[in-house]
């Protein structure tokens, strides 16, 4: 269900309503880290004073050099402010059976056992490395949102608007959540001889595909996962991207699963 935010309270009534059980954990917009002001004031009074006299006295080189070293304090706490006030409204709760999101002013009600999950994550490399995660959830009314987070390379979040803070523990909790949900009812079909297909990639008790390979299960060496895509070693091998794949976490169990009892 998608609906106008407004509160915890609206949270509890949209998860009893969608029958999403007992409550695991709640995850808020992420903030930024806390600085210290007393440093970031006495910085910025410094160098504007400095600025102020430099240019009194005519070096207005050294007085511009001045004025942009005072830029940064000012500009850091405008944009800390900026961002924190636009994630006050950014949460999202985790129940037993599924998740309730407040994003955009809107709230999304997801229940497990029907939503469709798919994921992308982005390791970006520099001076300061980060990875993003991007999970797109489909609500009880059909309807697609994305839950995005960021952090640095030691696991701390690092602040945006429209994020949510501590993705590398809400996004294994949701895939958890699917799996469970999901994989007693994909394993019926399985073993009645049927197909599941899961985007581009299906799978069989006996084999896999996709649109231009097959492979039995005694074919497939190993299941690999690098630079966000899933790679079935056969010859050829079978591949996809990782966020083409619903339900990524349901395909990676089962394919793995039906591999392991080929070779026993």
């Amino acid at each position: 269900m998608t609906e106008q935010a407004g509160g915890a309270r609206s949270f509890t009534e949209a998860a009893a309503r969608a029958g999403l059980g007992a409550p695991r954990a709640v995850h808020l917009g992420a903030q930024p880290e806390a600085a210290n002001p007393g440093c970031l004031i006495a910085g910025v009074v410094v160098f504007g004073a400095a600025a102020v006299v430099l240019f009194a006295v005519g070096a207005s080189v050294w007085g511009l050099i001045a004025a942009i070293l005072a830029l940064p304090g000012l500009t850091g706490r405008w944009l800390d402010g900026s961002t924190s006030k636009r994630n006050q409204g950014v949460r999202l709760e985790l129940y037993e059976h599924g998740l309730v999101a407040a994003l955009g002013g809107r709230v999304h009600t997801v229940r497990y056992a029907s939503t469709e999950l798919t994921t992308r994550t982005v390791h970006h490399t520099g001076i300061a490395s980060y990875v993003v995660f991007e999970y797109t959830l489909t609500d009880l009314d059909g309807q697609k949102f994305v839950l995005r987070g960021r952090s640095d390379d030691s696991g701390a979040d690092v602040a945006e608007r429209g994020r949510i803070g501590a993705p590398r523990v809400w996004g294994p909790a949701i895939q958890r959540g699917i799996a469970d949900a999901h994989l007693p009812g994909a394993a019926a079909p399985l073993s009645a001889g049927g197909r599941l297909r899961f985007g581009g990639l299906w799978l069989t008790a006996r084999e896999a595909g996709s649109a231009k390979t097959t492979a039995k299960w005694p074919e497939i060496e190993k299941i690999t996962l690098r630079d966000g895509v899933v790679e079935l070693a056969s010859r050829p091998p079978i591949r996809a991207a990782v966020s083409a794949i619903p339900n990524f976490v349901v395909f990676q169990t089962l394919a793995e699963h039906l591999r392991q009892q080929a070779k026993g």
